[in-house]
């Protein structure tokens, strides 16, 4: 098994549609998605309930990266891990595309604003993303009003 990174961002305010999560994998290395978790803390009362949808999409070949986010710290799970090898990038506003290379979905769900998402298969259900590709998880439409979110990736290089 390799080394494990939480990749986190905390209490943004998201109130568009954007990529949450943007993580491109080294050259030499290969990335396990082991868990997705986004939750929010603004959003409390039955007036506003509501349906987000989430898309974890595969980036490879020449697609354009997303923008206007930040770069979050990779956190290892082994304080004695190197640092992880990969480009992070948090809450993009200007989503990744296509361009010369591709966008593959792997799945889409809605959920309820007051659940969050919780994403974690099965080991054997776990998507590999080879060197060079991106994991990115998108919020796939704006919420109906601002939202606080927080969440984290729980990758493996491997």
């Amino acid at each position: 098994m390799g080394p494990l990174y939480f990749i986190p961002f905390q209490a943004v305010e998201v109130s568009a549609a954007q990529d949450l999560f943007e993580v491109l994998s080294v050259a030499s290395r290969h990335l396990c998605l082991h868990e997705a978790k986004v939750t929010q803390s603004s959003e409390a009362g039955d007036t506003e309930a509501e349906m987000l949808r989430f898309v974890l999409k595969r980036g490879s070949g020449s697609y354009t990266s997303g923008s206007g986010g930040t770069s979050p710290t990779e956190v290892p799970l082994n304080s004695d891990s190197p640092a992880f090898g990969g480009t992070s990038e948090a809450n993009n506003t200007g989503e990744a595309v296509a361009g010369a290379g591709s966008l593959t979905v792997l799945w889409e769900m809605d959920e309820h604003v007051a659940n969050g998402l919780h994403y974690l298969p099965a080991p054997e259900h776990r998507p590999i993303f080879k060197d060079d590709e991106a994991i990115i998880l998108n919020l796939a439409a704006a919420p109906s009003d601002a939202i606080t979110m927080s969440g984290y990736l729980l990758v493996e290089e491997i």
